[in-house]
């Protein structure tokens, strides 16, 4: 299944067993984001993606290992918006660095189709 926007949103966050509570980690500028690290090698975003798409796990992980969480492709969410639109997160390879913060949120309707929106699946 599609994760929902929290498990999506905690799994970006990067929390780990030594960390908890991940108190304010929504706003990081991005999934793995120290405040000091650069978000070239962890997404694929407006500035290194040449206008495209790429294969999934080329970049760095966040604290979970988790890969491509921010910029690339958006990801569907389970959650809806409106009634008739779905939740999507993480910005993509056209966005700039702000436009791949965790707290980024857009929506369309599922029946959408772009080369820019993707998924990931969440263990039930």
């Amino acid at each position: 299944r599609l994760p929902t926007e929290m498990e999506w949103m905690w799994a970006a966050m990067g929390a780990d067993k030594t960390s908890q509570p991940n108190t304010g980690g929504w706003n990081k500028a991005f999934a793995g984001s120290s405040g000091s690290n650069s978000i070239d090698g962890y997404a694929w975003y407006g500035e290194n993606a040449s206008g495209k798409t790429h294969e999934g796990g080329k970049k760095t992980g966040n604290e979970l290992g988790l890969k491509d969480m921010s910029g690339n492709v958006w990801e569907w969410c389970w959650d809806w918006f409106g009634g008739s639109y779905r939740v999507i997160l993480g910005g993509d390879w056209g966005a700039d660095a702000s436009g791949c913060t965790l707290d980024i949120r857009n929506y369309y309707s599922p029946a959408y189709l772009s080369g820019n929106i993707g998924f990931r699946f969440a263990c039930p």
